[in-house]
């Protein structure tokens, strides 16, 4: 089984929205930050709140698809009725073929299947926790290549670090999709992994003071499409050692034969194109 793996990369997605403007929807939302039950029945006043802390964060996640194409023959018995009680053999072609009798009436062929199965899937991962999650909206965006995740912290940005490395991302993109083939003859094995990406999006975060009753609550704008979240959040997160990008990308032909059923099958893993740093 021939895996290829195309060029891996590393982007940051441009943001769409300004400080200012998140600050300004982050003080025209303020209240929300406090939940459903202090809002309407404590009411609180929009000067009674104000923002105690903002900063940018980039947050990762993972985008990886795959083709998939085997090629196979199969023996294959196949049951072809024959109506009239009469009939005692079936001349085709150059065969002569009883006629068995069952419940029924019927001749036996044995011939070969030449198949071909195709599949497509993506993937979304978080970078840090490995869930999947809906981010197939985000990598429409613009989009520049990183070659340091360094890069983006400047400004006081604060830069969230993957903990998911590519080979955990191969293999669970893998197992949804490789599977023994139940063939005689293996024509063609090939799995194209035809995007490798780790994304970093921009977050803004809002910790909201309400002055009156000295309670704190925040609130999350997406950088990209300008939603706003109540999220009960960890701001004011320090910079944290930033993995190496060389060990996150780290794919190994050990790592993919994981997911491949049987333990027997050879895993030739192709790099595409190397990636640069």
């Amino acid at each position: 089984m021939e895996v290829t793996i195309a060029e891996e990369r590393m982007l940051v997605l441009q943001d769409q929205l300004a400080l200012e403007d998140a600050q300004r929807k982050a003080s025209e939302r303020k209240a929300e930050a406090f939940g459903a039950v202090s809002r309407l029945l404590l009411r609180p006043k929009p000067e009674e709140i104000e923002i105690a802390y903002s900063e940018k964060r980039f947050q990762p996640f993972w985008h990886i698809s795959c083709n998939t194409r085997f090629a196979y023959d199969r023996n294959r018995e196949f049951q072809v009725d024959v109506t009239g009680k009469e009939v005692r053999s079936v001349t085709i072609g150059e065969g002569k073929y009883p006629v068995l009798k069952e419940k029924r009436s019927y001749i036996s062929l044995r011939g070969v299947e030449h198949c071909l199965e195709e599949d497509r899937r993506e993937l979304f991962l978080d970078a840090v926790t490995g869930k999947e999650g809906n981010w197939a909206k985000y990598v429409s965006f613009p989009s520049l290549p990183l070659t340091s995740m360094e890069d983006l912290a400047t400004g006081g940005a604060i830069v969230v670090s993957p903990e998911i490395r590519a080979s955990i991302v191969v293999r669970q993109l893998l197992s949804k999709l490789i599977r023994p083939v139940a063939g005689t003859d293996i024509k063609e094995e090939s799995v194209e992994i035809d995007v490798l990406a780790l994304f970093f999006r921009p977050i803004y975060g809002f910790e909201l003071h309400w002055v009156n009753k000295d309670k704190k609550g925040t609130i999350e704008i997406d950088g990209l499409t300008g939603e706003v979240a109540v999220e009960n959040a960890a701001l004011r997160r320090t910079l944290s050692r930033l993995t190496n990008p060389d060990f996150l990308f780290d794919v190994g032909a050990d790592a993919v034969g994981l997911v491949v059923p049987g333990g027997g099958i050879a895993i030739k893993l192709v790099r595409a194109v190397t990636r640069k740093h």
